[in-house]
């Protein structure tokens, strides 16, 4: 089986998962497949501190124009921290090594949340920035990311099928 054979089938296992609205599985097949993608995309981009750099390019240049469209075309907002690859790839790393979905001491947030809700009603993606919550008894600015992990895997997949349509119709 081809490399974009494998990508199709994950895709497809993917949305089967969140069809039965099995999110907790979908997400982390979803947060797998910018790996595969990015391998097929930069090939040459092997060896050790690799995987990372092809993941978070990956979903830069697919997964970003979705998710993040306003940082993706006109600068990131240095007060407001968005799933991007970077964040992404700390996710990833989370949930395949820890079966956590977290993002751990490297990222820059103060607070991370998932909704696990298996229907996207209204509202984004996720919700980031910084706001005042309370922290030792005075009032201070917190950096925070909530996602909603069906939304967030849905996007995944709909990048990679505009991935995969682009690498098809280039013969690729």
């Amino acid at each position: 089986m081809d490399r974009l054979s494998s990508i199709k089938r994950l895709v497809s296992e993917t949305k089967k998962c969140l069809e039965a609205k099995l999110v907790f599985p979908a997400l982390f097949m979803a947060m797998a497949i910018p790996d595969a993608c990015g391998s097929d995309r930069w090939p040459e981009l092997s060896g050790s501190g690799q995987a990372r750099k092809r993941y978070e390019n990956w979903f830069h240049e697919y997964v970003d124009p979705l998710l993040n469209p306003i940082s993706y075309y006109f600068g990131k907002n240095p007060n407001i921290t968005e799933i991007d690859g970077q964040n992404a790839y700390l996710l990833r790393c989370a949930l395949i090594h820890n079966g956590e979905a977290e993002l751990g001491e490297k990222a820059d947030v103060d607070d991370f949340q998932i909704d696990y809700s298996p229907v996207v009603s209204g509202g984004t993606m996720y919700q980031s920035g910084s706001t005042l919550i309370p922290d030792k008894g005075k009032w201070g600015n917190k950096k925070y990311v909530f996602v909603r992990a069906y939304a967030l895997a849905s996007s995944i997949i709909e990048a990679t099928e505009i991935y995969i349509r682009q690498r098809s119709s280039l013969g690729l």
